[in-house]
């Protein structure tokens, strides 16, 4: 099987795309030239769609714009490989995202390429039109954002038959996709290979770099510019270090092909005794009972040495799936007696989630404990 070109240097055990950048400018062309002939080539066709504001704007009604922005990137002095232009008309949607309206837009405007997070695929597999609806326009699908459990994310390429669905690990502090993984049906668990210009490494606890399969954070460089956050230069200092490498927090391994898995945040992991765990561990397990939705894994502190697993679990509509019914399943399925749910599990309606759509660990955790103590 060949994968993307990621060459690995044993001896500074890091990462990095060694495949060429790929130039999407003719080199002897000026920025306005590029986006001039781009704009004036096919003039009537679609640049952008609004479907909540019921708007459509030609690449013509572009132009006015594109001279202005043209002449605004002259004034701050950039070159043409500093902009791309891309043949690509965008569908803009600034409502609540609802699955059946998202499904009705796909089939509409014959959507191409397709961007979703994992609540969203989830609300999408939820629906009865979600088995209805055609997506034979759709050639990628990209998830990211957040873990998608591998469950759910095998019954969506088969329903989507995309030519292409990928799970993606991006980070906001780079501004795009870091990794993508295009081999789901061979590394299913896996956020992919780097994209072109990042490397990445792995440190343990004292700050050791390690070497492939080996657990630790992630740590991400760009080799360009990132001023920080804005107004906490305490948290930039602690997360970008003098190298200019970025601490994700996220904790994980690169496999002898330089596909990474994340496996949990940093400040999730759990203790028990001198043994280290991650609540995802346990959650892999929990989301292959077929009744379950989503769960959300996480550990009551008992002592200075030891933290017993708890969960909250949103279960399909109608099952009669049971807590003590997950409570029994990991005991089965799972060796070590310290990851059993001795913290008990919890049947909810609906996850808490952060703005962003990511699973609210702490959150969830807070309810847990609120509805335990009869509070």
């Amino acid at each position: 099987m060949h994968f993307r070109s990621i060459a690995y240097d044993a001896k500074s055990k890091i990462w990095s795309n060694s495949s060429p950048q790929t130039d999407y400018f003719a080199p002897d062309l000026s920025i306005g030239e590029i986006i001039f002939h781009e704009m004036r080539r096919h003039p009537q066709l679609i640049a952008q769609i609004s479907d909540t504001e019921k708007t459509i704007l030609t690449r013509e009604n572009l132009q006015m714009n594109s001279m202005r922005v043209a002449s605004y990137m002259r004034k701050l002095r950039l070159q043409q490989s500093d902009i791309v232009v891309y043949s690509t008309t965008r569908i803009i949607a600034d409502d609540e995202f609802d699955p059946s309206r998202e499904l009705h837009r796909i089939e509409k405007y014959k959507v191409t390429w397709w961007r979703l997070s994992p609540i969203m695929v989830i609300g999408l597999e939820k629906t009865e039109k979600f088995h209805k609806t055609n997506f034979a326009s759709v050639d990628y699908c990209i998830i990211g954002g957040d873990r998608c459990p591998v469950p759910v994310v095998e019954r969506f390429r088969n329903r989507l038959k995309a030519k292409s669905v990928a799970l993606t690990y991006g980070l906001s502090e780079f501004g795009f996709m870091v990794t993508t993984n295009f081999h789901l049906d061979i590394k299913p668990t896996s956020v992919g290979c780097l994209q072109c210009g990042y490397k990445l490494k792995i440190l343990d606890e004292q700050g050791k770099i390690l070497g492939p399969n080996e657990v630790g954070e992630v740590l991400m460089y760009s080799g360009q510019y990132w001023g920080g956050y804005y107004g906490n230069p305490e948290e930039t200092q602690r997360v970008y270090d003098s190298e200019r490498w970025y601490h994700t927090g996220d904790m994980g391994y690169v496999d002898n092909d330089g596909f990474l898995y994340i496996i949990d945040r940093k400040e999730d992991m759990l203790r028990y005794n001198l043994s280290t765990y991650f609540p995802n561990e346990i959650q892999n397990v929990i989301e292959q009972i077929s009744d379950v939705v989503e769960v959300c894994v996480f550990g009551l502190c008992m002592d200075a040495n030891a933290d017993i697993p708890a969960a909250v679990v949103v279960k399909k509509k109608g099952s009669k799936l049971q807590a003590q019914d997950v409570v029994d399943y990991v005991k089965e399925h799972v060796e070590e007696n310290y990851k059993h749910m001795d913290g008990k599990v919890l049947i909810v309606e609906n996850l808490i989630r952060a703005l962003g759509g990511k699973i609210n660990r702490r959150v969830n955790k807070e309810y847990f404990l609120r509805v335990m103590n009869g509070n």
